[in-house]
This record gives C-alpha cells, sequence and structure tokens, in this order.
C-alpha cells in the first residue's frame, strides 16, 4: 500500500491509545504514506515526530461532509477518499461505527477497529493485537507491542522542553518534577491540596518542578493563582504540545491524574505517578513506566502514598 487514511477522535489520551499500533503500522509500511485524522493540535505531534506524514482535523469541513453527504456520491469527497487505498479507524464501543458504511460507499476499502472499555482490556493493546492482526502478512520481525508504547522524541523537541523548563528558571541539566492536577472529569481529579502536599515534600527534598495545567482546568487555575506554591517550583500555564511533550521527555519524574497529559508523559519515558479510579484502572493505564494508585473514589488516595512513592523515585526516601 501506497496511501492510507487512518481515524481516531477523541482526545489526548484516545491518540495516544493507539501509538502502539501506529508505530506497528510505520515498521510494516515504512513506504507508505500515512493520513491520520485526529484533533489538528495532537495530531501535529505525530506528524513532527514522523509516526504519520499527513494530518486531517476531526473537526475540518472535509472529513465532517463524509457523514453528511453518505450515499450522495458526492465528487468532491470521492476525490479525496479515493485517493488512498484503504481506511482503517479505531472507535470506542459503537461510537464512531459510521464510518464504515460511510466509507465504502465510496468503494474505498475500509476496517475500524471497535474496543468496549467496559469489558476491562486494555484499549491501547486491544487495538495494537487487533491492527497487527489486519495487517498479519506485514508484520515486522520482532516488534512488539511493547516495542511501540514511547514516542520517538526528536532533537527539535527535546530542545523546546529544554527552553520552556529554562523560562521556568529550571537550570539546563538540573532534575526536575512536572505536576499536572487535571482531569477531563471531576471525578478523576486528585484534590489539588494532595499535589501541592507532594510539590512541597520534593521541594523540602531538592526537587525543583513545574505545576502544568491546560485548557481544561480553568477552575484548577482560578485556586492556583491564589495558592503559595512552594520554593523552586513554577506555575505554567497551557504550554503548546510540542515543548509540553519536551518539558516531559526531559523531566525526571511525573505526577498526574487518569488524563490525557499523563498518557503523553508516559508516552515520553518518563517515571509517572498516576492516581485512578478502579474502574477505569485495566482498560486506560498508560504504558510505560508507570506506578498507579487506584481506588473507588480518588479522593479516598491518601497523600502520604504518593508522597512516599514521590520521594522514593527521587532518591530521597
Amino acid at each position: 500500500m501506497k496511501e492510507v487514511l487512518l481515524v481516531r477522535q477523541g482526545g489526548l489520551g484516545d491518540l495516544l491509545a493507539v501509538l502502539p499500533s501506529l508505530r506497528f503500522l510505520r515498521a510494516a509500511f515504512p513506504e507508505c504514506r500515512l493520513t491520520i485524522v485526529c484533533r489538528q493540535g495532537y495530531g501535529l505531534l505525530f506528524r513532527s515526530t514522523g509516526l504519520v506524514d499527513g494530518l486531517e482535523s476531526e473537526s475540518g469541513s472535509r472529513f465532517a461532509r463524509l457523514f453528511l453527504e453518505l450515499g450522495s456520491n458526492d465528487a468532491e469527497t470521492a476525490a479525496w477518499l479515493r485517493g488512498y487505498e484503504h481506511v482503517l479507524g479505531w472507535v470506542q464501543g459503537q461510537a464512531g461505527r459510521a464510518l464504515e458504511p460511510a466509507v465504502r460507499s465510496y468503494g474505498v476499502p475500509c476496517r475500524i477497529i471497535a474496543c468496549d472499555p467496559g469489558q476491562g482490556l486494555s484499549v491501547s493493546r486491544y487495538f495494537y493485537e487487533h491492527t497487527a492482526r489486519r495487517f498479519a502478512d506485514r508484520t515486522t520481525s520482532g516488534f512488539s507491542f511493547e516495542d511501540g508504547i514511547f514516542l520517538p522524541i526528536t532533537a527539535d523537541i527535546r530542545y523546546a522542553g529544554r527552553a520552556l523548563a529554562g523560562e521556568a528558571g529550571i537550570s539546563d541539566g538540573a532534575r526536575y518534577a512536572v505536576i499536572h492536577p487535571g482531569a477531563g472529569s471531576l471525578k478523576k481529579r486528585w484534590p489539588l491540596k494532595n499535589f501541592l502536599a507532594v510539590a512541597t515534600r520534593l521541594s523540602r527534598e531538592g526537587l525543583p518542578g513545574l505545576l502544568i495545567t491546560g485548557e481544561a482546568e480553568t477552575e484548577v487555575e482560578k485556586v492556583i493563582k491564589t495558592a503559595a506554591l512552594p520554593p523552586s517550583w513554577t506555575w505554567l500555564s497551557r504550554p503548546d504540545i510540542m515543548s509540553l511533550a519536551g518539558l516531559l521527555a526531559e523531566s525526571f519524574l511525573y505526577l498526574g491524574n487518569d488524563s490525557g497529559i499523563t498518557h503523553l508523559a508516559a508516552a515520553c519515558g518518563t517515571k509517572v505517578l498516576t492516581v485512578f479510579r478502579k474502574e477505569n484502572e485495566a482498560s486506560w493505564k498508560p504504558n510505560g513506566r508507570v506506578l498507579i494508585f487506584s481506588a473507588e473514589e480518588v479522593t479516598s488516595i491518601p497523600v502520604e502514598s504518593l508522597e512516599t512513592a514521590a520521594s522514593r523515585e527521587s532518591g530521597s526516601a
């Protein structure tokens, strides 16, 4: 194959769940041009690391018209879609299944791989295994799921991360920690005061760090503005995805909730301490160097557990 269109809608964590699948496809089809439909900002990271060659926004009119014009033989959509030899999509449950009949109505082969997170399966591993099975005849000898769990971080991304750390007062080459206290759902959020307590413990033990917030943390940011961060810790609001990936790749330790940025930290190879609701752990556990603290409700996870683990990881316990 020379041209393949990949589809993965959703947030950053959703996209990173197909990272091993993408790395498998890149290894199996090195001569193939891979284009992915996803959120534009997150897709830029995949394109910059060489995992994909082209990018289509999931909110763009071209992708949306594929569904609106189902069965109408829209000439513009047909010209775009028929430029691909195959379309492959990854979805949860029934969501996104309309893609397959929409694509096939234009005479283009399409395969949807659907996973039900409610079954307690690792979504990432499920997608990988079914992707590899779909292209079993092209399986790269010796390539495994574990070979695909990390992002290939480029020198440019690392430079952007070091520059961002430097702007926050972290000296070049210094060890530092990153904390992201946000998550898409309030139920997934460990109390901000707990994260600040861990930061204070690390600060006392000589490890500087950065508190990161994104677009979904408006309410958290209001509290942070009035909070006193421990010495040698700085708050960074809404860094761009490239700089954030570099910052995480260069960091010594990361702490966060069940969130897309936690998945990104794990994919960058960072040591990760994270809190999860027990019901989400099996399906959405990040891959990599990850230690999970889980409970039925994350608010019941004691702060001492993460303080001790963070101190141990930093070499101070």
